[in-house]
C-alpha cells in the first residue's frame, strides 16, 4: 500500500491488486513534483520519485468493452502536433490498423480480427519517433477442446491402458494437429497448475521482458478479475520482439548468426602457395547417398546449406581449382560450441539430495531398450593424487588438465577438451584460420614439445591425450620468445602417437555433428505372465511419454501403455497445436486403485 504526493499533499492512495501489481488515477498538474511512499506487508517503507510532468508530451489511453478496443490520443497543454503523427496497431509485426492523427482524437479496433496473444498500439511520427505505446492482450475464451477417453475408469497395477485422443464433437472432422502426451505420478511429479505451459509460453511469457509469476493463472479462467490482472501484466512488462522505432527508421540489427534453414557444411580452399583459391569446384559426398556441388567465393570459402543428416554420417569433400587441377588444400569448418558463462554448483549437499531422490523413486534396476540394467552399489576408491609431468614445462604451467580430468571429457572432440582450461576459446585468427585463444590472444601450440598444424591437432583422439598445460604470457615469453608472448598451449600425447598422413590434400574425409537419431521411450509390456508376476517393484514416475501424437480430421490418435505398481492418481497431459495454429491443452486424471 502507499500514497502519492503532489509536493507534500496526498492526492492518491495505492494498493496492489494482484502479484504486486496495481493501478490508480493521478490528476496531473503542471509545474508540480510527484512522489510515492510505499509500504510492504512487512512494514518496509520506501520513497519513489515519479517522472516530471511534460506539458509538450503526447500519449495514448485505451479502454475495452466486449470485443471492441477503444483508444484515445491525449496531449499536454503546450503540445504541438508533428507534421505527421500516426497510431499503428500491430500483432508481432503484422499491421492491422494505421490512422493519421489530426489532434485529440479517438479510434477503435475490433479484437476479433487480431490473432490471439499480445498486440501493440504505438503513437509515432513519420520519421519513426515513438511518443507513446501500450500493450494489450487478445484472449479467446473459447478454443477447440481435446477429448481424451480411456477403455476403463480406473486401473490396477500392471494393467493395459488403451487411450484415444480426438477433438470434441463440435470440432470433429474439422481440425487436425500435432500433440505430445505425458502420464506422470502426481505423488512424485508435483503438478503446478499455475506454472508456465504451452499456452502461457507461446502467447505470453516469450514476448515479454522480465519474470511473470504464475503465468498459467491468466489462462485458467475467463472472469473479469483475471482479465483485469492480465492487463496489469501488459502495463508493467516491456515488449521484447523488436524496437518499433528502429524499424520505422529503417534501422535493422546485424544478425550475429544467419537464419538456419537446415544443416550447413562450410570450409575453405587454399592453392599450392597457401593463398585463397577463388572459383574452386567442390564435390561433397556422404555414405548415405548425398551428392552436392559448390564453388568457392573470392576469399576461397564455400558453404553448402539446406542439408539434413544425422549423427555418424561420414562425408568426403573433394576440391579442384578453377582450372580443374588438384594442387589445392581443402579444409572443413568444425562444430563450434558456446563456452559456458557459469557452472552449476556441484556440492556434496546437492549430490546427496540428488542421490536421495533417486533412492526414493527407483530400485536397483532400470530398463534401457528393453533390457533390464542392474545398478551396483557405489564403491569409493581414494588415493593421494599424483601429479605427472610429460613435458619439461608442465611443472611450471599455470593451468593443467591431467589424464583423470581428460578422461571425464573423453566423449568430446579435442577442441572442446582444450576449452576446459580457464579462458581458452577456439576461434578464427585475423586471416580466418582456426586457432586457440586465451582471453582474445592467440596461443602458441606445441604437441609433445614440437609445433604441429591445426589439421593434425584435430586428428588426435581423446584416448591418446595424456596432459594439457598452459603457460602464461610471462612464462611463454621467457621460454619461447615472441612466439610465446601470448601464452603457450602444451599438448602431451602418448609416445606411440604420430601424425596421420593426410593423403591427397584436395580430398578430405570428415564427420560433424548431425541430428540425434531418436530413441523410443521404453514402456514395459506386462502381457506375458512371467513378466507380469515379476516380484520386483515398478515405481516409474513417468509411465508414458510420446512427443509426436498426430490427430487427423478422419482418425483420432490411439495409443496404449501399462500402468506401474504405485497406486494413486496420475496426470495425463496432452498439448500441442492444430494445423491452423490454434494452441490446445488438456489434462485428465488417471486413477490406479
Amino acid at each position: 500500500t502507499g500514497e502519492v504526493y503532489q509536493d507534500s499533499v496526498v492526492i492518491a492512495t495505492v494498493r496492489t491488486q494482484h502479484d504486486g501489481m496495481g493501478k490508480f488515477r493521478l490528476p496531473v498538474n503542471p509545474g508540480k513534483k510527484f512522489y510515492a511512499v510505499m509500504k510492504t506487508e512487512d512494514g518496509v517503507e520506501k520513497r519513489f520519485e515519479l517522472p516530471d510532468v511534460s506539458e509538450t508530451g503526447w500519449g495514448l489511453s485505451i479502454s475495452r468493452k466486449d470485443s471492441i478496443l477503444s483508444y484515445r490520443v491525449i496531449k499536454g497543454g503546450n503540445a504541438t502536433l508533428p507534421e505527421e503523427l500516426y497510431t499503428v496497431i500491430h500483432c508481432r509485426g503484422i499491421v492491422v490498423g494505421m490512422n493519421r492523427v489530426n489532434g485529440l482524437q479517438r479510434g477503435s479496433v475490433n479484437l476479433n480480427i487480431l490473432p490471439e496473444g499480445i498486440s501493440h498500439i504505438v503513437l509515432l511520427d513519420a520519421v519513426g519517433n515513438v511518443y507513446s505505446q501500450r500493450l494489450f492482450f487478445v484472449k479467446r475464451n473459447q478454443r477447440p477442446e481435446l477429448k481424451i477417453t480411456t477403455n476403463k475408469p480406473t486401473y490396477v497395477a500392471r494393467e493395459l491402458v488403451e487411450m484415444e485422443i480426438d477433438f470434441e464433437e463440435a470440432y470433429k472432422g474439422l481440425l487436425d494437429g500435432s500433440f505430445s502426451i505425458s502420464v506422470t505420478d502426481d505423488q512424485k511429479v508435483v503438478q503446478d497448475f499455475l506454472e508456465d505451459n504451452i499456452l502461457s509460453n507461446l502467447l505470453l511469457t516469450s514476448d515479454l521482458k522480465g519474470y511473470i509469476d504464475n503465468p498459467a493463472y491468466y489462462f485458467n479462467d475467463t472472469t473479469p478479475e483475471v482479465e483485469n490482472n492480465l492487463d496489469l501484466v501488459m502495463m508493467t512488462h516491456g515488449w521484447t520482439r523488436f524496437d518499433v522505432s528502429k524499424l520505422a527508421k529503417g534501422e535493422f540489427d546485424d544478425l550475429k548468426y544467419p537464419l538456419e534453414i537446415g544443416q550447413v557444411i562450410s570450409g575453405k580452399v587454399n592453392n599450392f602457395w597457401g593463398k585463397k583459391s577463388k572459383g574452386a569446384n567442390i564435390i561433397l559426398l556422404s555414405n548415405y547417398g548425398l551428392y552436392r556441388m559448390a564453388e568457392t567465393d573470392e576469399k576461397g570459402n564455400f558453404l553448402i546449406d539446406g542439408l539434413i543428416f544425422h549423427d555418424s554420417t561420414s562425408f568426403l569433400v573433394q576440391a579442384v581449382n578453377a582450372k580443374g587441377r588438384r594442387g589445392v588444400t581443402v579444409s572443413v569448418d568444425q562444430d563450434e560450441f558456446l563456452s559456458p558463462h557459469y557452472t552449476l554448483p556441484n556440492t556434496l549437499e546437492a549430490k546427496k539430495k540428488e542421490d536421495d531422490f533417486y533412492k526414493k523413486f527407483s530400485q536397483d534396476y532400470y530398463y534401457e531398450n528393453g533390457e533390464k540394467i542392474y545398478v551396483l552399489d557405489e564403491v569409493l576408491v581414494s588415493r593421494r593424487k599424483q601429479k605427472k609431468s610429460y613435458s619439461f614445462y608442465d611443472n611450471l604451467a599455470r593451468y593443467q588438465l591431467d589424464s583423470v580430468q581428460i578422461a571425464e571429457y573423453s566423449m568430446m572432440p579435442i577442441e572442446l577438451i582444450i576449452q576446459q582450461l580457464p579462458g581458452v576459446t577456439f576461434e578464427k585468427d585475423d586471416e580466418g584460420n582456426d586457432c586457440f585463444k586465451h582471453f582474445g590472444r592467440t596461443l602458441y601450440v606445441l604437441v609433445n614439445d614440437f609445433e604441429e598444424s591445426m589439421d593434425q591437432i584435430r586428428l588426435i583422439p581423446s584416448g591418446a591425450l595424456r596432459n594439457i598445460s598452459m603457460l602464461d604470457q610471462m612464462q611463454g615469453k621467457i621460454f619461447f620468445g615472441d612466439r610465446g608472448a601470448n601464452g603457450v598451449l602444451l599438448i602431451s600425447v602418448e609416445p606411440g602417437w604420430t601424425p596421420k598422413d593426410l593423403g591427397r590434400p584436395n580430398v578430405l574425409p570428415f564427420k560433424i555433428m548431425g541430428y540425434q537419431i531418436p530413441d523410443e521411450f521404453y514402456v514395459p509390456k506386462y502381457e506375458i505372465d512371467s513378466v507380469r508376476r515379476d516380484n520386483r517393484y515398478d515405481e516409474r514416475s513417468t509411465i508414458y511419454w510420446e512427443p509426436v501424437v498426430k490427430i487427423s480430421k478422419d482418425t483420432p490418435a490411439k495409443l496404449s501403455f501399462y500402468t506401474a505398481d504405485t497406486y494413486g492418481k496420475y496426470s495425463v497431459i496432452v498439448e500441442g497445436i492444430t494445423s491452423k495454429g490454434v494452441i490446445c491443452r488438456k489434462r485428465i486424471p488417471l486413477i490406479l486403485k
